[in-house]
């Protein structure tokens, strides 16, 4: 598809310009959207040894450390990123929020998961991953709002496992919820 053909061009690129900072960067992202986070590091530890205070290099290397599930090195890549004033805040949070989930430190997702959404209040991950994590902790009710949210966001013919189980787990909640008032 899309991402095979821009990696083709970008490795061409690259051939012809190796120092291209750009076409490197834009690679390593290319190989992070096809979840191949092994290729991505490689490249992107190449450009952090070569500008280790970038923001652009700090959040893609932190968020390849959290997609090879090096978690809280990833982590602490997105704080040094934000430290710096990255330029992409709703990125920034709404990897943090994984992150933080991830390492069981929920009061802080909540945290990074509503600054990303002051941000970006429509964004499908983020409300599905906002459920997920107050059905984790067993904040039911709060749960079904960013379910129901997320099912309002998700396009209804749109190709997706996760619409029917989302809707079958809010009737669970929902069942829950009505049974214990």
């Amino acid at each position: 598809g899309r991402y095979e053909q821009a990696g083709t061009l970008l490795k061409k690129i690259i051939r012809q310009q190796p120092d291209n900072y750009t076409a490197r960067l834009n690679l390593a992202v290319v190989h992070m959207k096809m979840n191949a986070f092994h290729e991505a590091h490689i490249i992107l530890s190449d450009l952090y040894d070569e500008q280790p205070y970038n923001t652009d290099v700090l959040i893609n290397l932190g968020i390849t450390r959290i997609g090879l599930g090096e978690t809280a090195a990833g982590l602490d890549l997105l704080n040094q990123a934000e430290l710096r004033g990255f330029k992409k805040p709703f990125e920034l949070y709404f990897h943090k929020g994984i992150a933080l989930s991830a390492l069981e430190r929920f009061d802080q997702a909540k945290l990074a998961y509503g600054k990303a959404e002051a941000i970006d209040p429509t964004h499908e991950d983020l409300l599905f991953n906002t459920a997920l994590l107050f059905d984790r902790q067993k904040e039911y009710a709060t749960a079904v709002e960013y379910y129901e949210r997320y099912l309002k966001q998700t396009v209804r013919f749109k190709k997706t496992d996760n619409r029917q189980k989302v809707v079958n787990r809010v009737r669970v909640l929902n069942s829950y919820l009505a049974s214990s008032n």
